[in-house]
Order: C-alpha cells, then sequence, then structure tokens
C-alpha cells in the first residue's frame, strides 16, 4: 500500500470537493448553528438532575455530526467520476483498490471529523464560564467518544456511502440513499446510548464507550474487506453502469 497514492487521491477529492464552496458551506453550518444555539440553552439548565440527563443526550448526539457529512461526500466518490468519464483513467493508473478506498474516506472523514471537533470547542467554550457545566465535557469519556468512536462512525458511514456510489449512476439518487442510510446509523447509535443508560441503567463510561468502539472497528474492517471485494475494477465499469 502506497501512503503517496492515497495522499494524492485524497487531496484530489479536497479540490474538488472546495471548488463549490457554496455547497460545503451549506454542509458545515448546520452542524455549527446547532451546537451554538445548544450553548445558548444550556445557560438555562441549572439543575445537577437535568444537566446529567442532557450530558448524555448530548454524549449520544453530538458523536453523530459527522456521519452525515461523511456519508454526503463519498456518495458522490465513485458516480460523479463515473458520470464524468474520469473514473476509467483512475483505474488504469497503478492505485490499488484498497488505496482507491482508503483515499476516498479520508477525504470525507477527516473535514468531517474537523467539524465535529470544532463544534466540541464551541461546546466547551460556551459552557466553560457556566458554573453547573463548567468541565462537565472535559473528560475522557469525552475524548474516547469524540477520538475513537466518532471517526469510527464516520468511517463506517463513509464506506458504506462508497458502495452505494458505485452502485448507482444518480449521483442525487446515491446520495439520498447514503444521507438515509447516515441517518440510520446516527438513530442506532444514538438509539443504543440512551436505551442502555435510561432502560438497562448501564453507566455510559469509558468501558462501555471502548466495548462500543471494538464493535465498531471490527463492523469498519468487515465491511472495508467487503468493499474491496465488490469493488472490482471491471465489475464498476460494466454490470455497475
Amino acid at each position: 500500500m502506497n501512503a503517496d497514492r492515497i495522499f494524492t487521491i485524497t487531496a484530489k477529492e479536497w479540490a474538488q470537493m472546495f471548488h463549490g464552496r457554496i455547497g460545503w458551506l451549506k454542509i458545515c453550518s448546520a452542524p455549527l448553528l446547532a451546537v451554538s444555539l445548544l450553548v445558548w440553552l444550556l445557560r438555562y439548565l441549572d439543575s445537577q438532575n437535568l444537566n446529567a440527563f442532557s450530558s448524555v443526550v448530548i454524549l449520544a448526539m453530538l458523536p453523530t455530526i459527522p456521519v452525515g457529512i461523511s456519508a454526503n461526500i463519498c456518495a458522490g466518490g465513485i458516480v460523479i467520476e463515473k458520470i464524468t468519464r474520469s473514473l476509467e483513467p483512475l483505474l488504469a493508473t497503478p492505485v490499488t483498490t484498497a488505496e482507491l478506498l482508503i483515499g476516498k474516506v479520508l477525504a470525507a472523514v477527516i473535514p468531517a471529523l474537523l467539524e465535529l471537533w470544532l463544534c466540541y470547542a464551541i461546546l466547551v467554550a460556551g459552557t466553560y464560564r457556566i458554573a453547573t457545566w463548567s468541565g462537565f465535557f472535559c473528560t475522557w469519556t469525552w475524548g474516547v467518544a469524540l477520538l475513537v468512536v466518532a471517526p469510527l462512525l464516520t468511517g463506517l458511514a463513509g464506506i458504506f456511502a462508497l458502495v452505494i456510489s458505485a452502485r448507482s449512476s444518480d449521483a442525487r439518487k446515491a446520495q439520498q440513499n447514503a444521507l438515509q442510510l447516515a441517518s440510520l446509523i446516527s438513530a442506532l447509535f444514538a438509539g443504543w446510548i440512551l436505551y442502555a443508560k435510561f432502560k438497562l441503567r448501564w453507566v455510559i463510561g469509558l468501558t462501555f464507550l471502548w466495548q462500543m468502539a471494538f464493535v465498531l472497528s471490527v463492523l469498519v474492517v468487515i465491511l472495508f474487506f467487503l468493499a474491496i471485494r465488490m469493488f472490482q475494477r471491471e465489475t464498476i465499469l460494466s454490470n455497475w453502469k
């Protein structure tokens, strides 16, 4: 596996992505506005019980921010190249299927995670001077959630979206299907945390999150190798048209 070829694919994706600044601004603005509104609302939640409830809900929702962004970007990763006829020259290069997948997924996952961490920074900075919330989000639990669980969740959605993109011939339909799948992944993630906390009465701490990270890492590895088998060059160029 060649890191230079992976970086070249990622850089190529970014060049196309940031060419449409307005579209990128639309993707990024919604989470930032939502977190800013959340900070404003937290100023009025000064009950300790309410804070404990709200922190779990935020922990369940915040890591899902990059999922939709990653899926949205990866949804056009293959189908747009098929439409613009740039896929055949790409597949004619020495790049391997694994390198192609990794490069395209990284191009979506990295900016999506930067968006997540920016939202988290706004959350921490906005609640720092609120007595009942000061330090609430600066724990190891939040570190594992945002630095381990969220990247795995985002990568999983990105790989799924690339598979959808490769099987599609219409970019808009691929994007719609990918966003629906991203919504399902986000709902399952958030729903499981809330169910575990309020129904099963589990402690949502480091042990719980590391177990979730292990399950997600297994799913990512399995899906990645399945995607490689599905991304046969001849199949993409012929059967999936």
